[in-house]
Parts: C-alpha cells; structure tokens; sequence
C-alpha cells in the first residue's frame, strides 16, 4: 500500500455494524448484529473471501452511492444503497468519502466509509445493503451468564462457635453476624445493576428480558448490550 496521503489520515475507529441474514434483503428484518470488524466481524466471515481481499480504490469527494458502485464492482458482491440513503446523498446530507489506495482490505475500506458517513453495512448474505443505523434493528440474542462466584454467600459468624467458654455443658448460641455476597450483589441485585447500566432505552422493545434464577443471569438483548454487560461482569470479578 502506498504511504497514506492527505485523504488517508482518517483513523478507521469505528467499527461497521454488519448483519448476517440468510433471506430476503429485507433492510427492517431482525438480523445479528456485529460491531468489531477486528473480532466478532472477521470471525464470523472468516471463511468468506470478499472480506479480506485488496481492492483499488480513488475516491475524492465520493458519495455513499459512488462508494457502494466501486466496492461492488471490486468485490463482484451486490452493494445496494437503501432508498434512504439515495435520497440522503441526493440532498447532500451525507458526509462524502476521500480515500486513495492500490491495495486496500474490503473490510478496512468499509470500515472507513462507516467512520465517515455513519452508515452501515447491513449483509444478507449473497448481497451488501448500505444502510442509515435507523433502519435496521438488531436482532436480541439469548444468553445464559454464570454469577455463581459473584452471589456467593459469606457468612460472618461471632467466635466462639459451639462450645461456652464459662464451661457450661450447653451449646452457646450461634449468633450469624452479617451475610453478603463475594460482589455485594445478589442474583436480583445483578439484574438491577445490569438494567441501570444498559439504560431504560435497551428495555422497550419486547424480544429483549432479563431474569435470574440458580446463579445465573438470563438475558435476551442485542449483541452490544451483550458486549457492555460481559465488561461489567469481568470487572465485578466473573
């Protein structure tokens, strides 16, 4: 690759949200949202080769509707803008998109176009959609976390435990001084906080739940959520 010029100082730190559907390009169908094209992305299309191959690209002041024509042709992949996105780039309420590279990675170079212009790249498979955030809604994904260390009950019991040291032949009362758990939290506790965490907004919807039961968290939510709430529990201690 050339050395990057004026156009090509952009940091690619956003990730593309990308959705995996087996059917019809429907832009409103629930679909699997990934958002590190650096793990979760390039795990799940690790086996397709359009993701990892170099493609030439010179853009200047380029549309979302130029970028989708050229990635289509390089890649051989149907990329096809939503009407929205026509209609956004024909009002000029786009960001326009400048890059110039010989040997470019399809993933980075997608990655880019999503840090420029917010857009996503929505994949249904045997095409591309690209795609306004608003028109896609993540598909909630059910998954079971494990709290058993964290809801771990300590006890603090008052010594001594079982005899009387005055020598009596009774057994001296077992008084429990405090019980709490290894993160201070209970299963319901936990569910709470994960609530509070994720906002009121991540809870609307009605394929999405929260429930405890057993030492551990069942939660249905979207990838995201999923990704905030295993950075919580890491940090308690999971």
């Amino acid at each position: 690759m050339p050395t990057p010029s004026a156009h090509d100082t952009v940091r690619l730190t956003l990730a593309v949200a990308a959705l995996i559907l087996s059917g019809p390009a429907d832009v409103g169908a629930q679909a699997l949202e990934l958002h590190s094209l650096k793990t979760r992305f390039q795990h799940e299309l690790r086996l397709r080769a359009w993701a990892r191959r170099p493609v030439a690209v010179d853009w200047t002041a380029a549309s979302a509707l130029d970028v989708a024509r050229d990635l289509s042709r390089a890649l051989g992949l149907p990329i096809t803008p939503s009407e929205l996105v026509r209609e956004r780039v024909a009002t000029n309420d786009l960001p326009l998109v400048d890059l110039r590279s010989t040997h470019a990675p399809a993933l980075g170079a997608m990655e880019l176009v999503a840090a420029r212009t917010g857009l996503l790249f929505v994949d249904h498979g045997r095409t591309l959609r690209l795609v306004l955030p608003e028109e896609f809604q993540p598909e909630a994904t059910l998954r079971l976390y494990s709290v058993h260390a964290l809801t771990f009950v300590l006890r603090d019991f008052a010594p001594p435990i079982g005899f009387d040291l005055r020598g009596s032949n009774e057994e001296a009362p077992v008084e429990e001084l405090e019980t709490r758990t290894v993160s201070g939290f209970d299963e319901q506790g936990l569910a709470d906080l994960v609530k509070r965490l994720l906002g009121p907004a991540h809870w609307t919807r009605d394929d999405v739940s929260i429930d405890t039961g057993r030492g551990v968290l069942v939660i249905r939510q979207t990838p995201r959520a999923h990704m905030q709430i295993e950075r919580l529990l890491r940090e308690l201690g999971a």
